[in-house]
């Protein structure tokens, strides 16, 4: 399962993207990064 994650990169709305393998991942605060249609939906994911 792979997820495109968006971390937040300041406090001006600017994002660094990254995906990664959520199996081989550990822990941490992210924002996940939705595609919906043309717009997405910005969450809070923790992983534990």
């Amino acid at each position: 399962m792979s997820l495109c994650i968006a971390k937040e990169l300041n406090s001006n709305g600017g994002f660094i993207s990254e995906e990664f393998d959520l199996s081989g991942y550990k822990a941490g605060f992210y924002f996940v990064k939705l595609s919906t249609n043309e717009n997405f939906n910005v969450k809070k994911l923790i992983l534990k």
